[in-house]
């Protein structure tokens, strides 16, 4: 969403360039004119970029998206460009750049050669000069921009292998062995687990269980003595 909204905000630029041109053929390439439209063209650019900041502000808000993910995007970025240079780079750095941003330059750039075309008007041998001057003059720009991105590219890359070394190099933190919490348990409601044999009374002394309503099943007895004749010992009566 990021590079999309750069892209939209260099085709409303080239938008507004050929608005600014055609304006200007209309009112004879008057001065006045010009200085008339700045302000709209600057009240517009400023709104579009006052409109992705707030989209951006809203989206990452209840999103929960931190605001290093846009660092994030632009070593990405930087890693497309710096990578494409190299000379065992598969692809232009052009046309890498292009397609992680989704922009086509050639249908804007045939756009602007045909309307500037149409707009002034050459003639003669000076005209074509100044056409070739120019046709300089922004190749000249291009090697410059191309330039100063890739030095920042190469910052942003070295910055990031800093980080990374940095790091990896750094000790882990141990995990402490109270971390966790243990459980509490409760003894005042842990029943009396002694064992029935031996000198160990059957009920407390104050237990309210009465002794006459214990009785026994015979016929279960009778059945698990059937049963397992083999585990029948010595039976005391008492």
């Amino acid at each position: 969403m990021s590079v999309s909204d750069v892209r939209e905000r260099f085709h409303y630029t080239v938008l507004l360039f050929i608005v600014m041109i055609r304006n200007m053929t209309e009112f004879s390439w008057n001065s006045d004119h010009f200085w008339v439209l700045i302000p709209d063209m600057l009240l517009v650019l400023v709104t579009e970029h006052f409109v992705d900041w707030l989209k951006h502000a809203f989206i990452t808000k209840f999103n929960e998206i931190p605001a290093e993910v846009y660092n994030e995007y632009t070593t990405s970025l930087a890693y497309d460009m710096t990578t494409s240079r190299q000379t065992t780079a598969f692809s232009d750095h052009c046309d890498l750049v292009s397609r992680r941003m989704g922009f086509t330059p050639f249908p804007v750039c045939v756009l602007v050669v045909r309307i500037v075309f149409q707009s002034v008007k050459i003639s003669g041998a000076m005209g074509w000069l100044l056409v070739f001057i120019g046709f300089l003059c922004l190749l000249s720009l291009k090697f410059l921009i191309n330039i100063v991105l890739l030095g920042n590219a190469i910052k942003i890359v070295k910055r990031h292998k800093e980080t990374q070394s940095k790091e990896k190099n750094s000790p882990k933190p141990q995990r402490s062995a109270f971390r966790k919490v243990p459980r509490m348990v409760s003894f005042s409601a842990v029943p009396d687990q002694r064992p029935l044999g031996g000198d160990a009374p059957l009920f407390k002394s104050n237990s309210t269980i009465s002794m006459e309503s214990i009785r026994l099943n015979k016929e279960m007895l009778e059945t698990e003595t059937c049963s397992r004749p083999e585990e029948i010992g010595q039976v005391k009566v008492n």
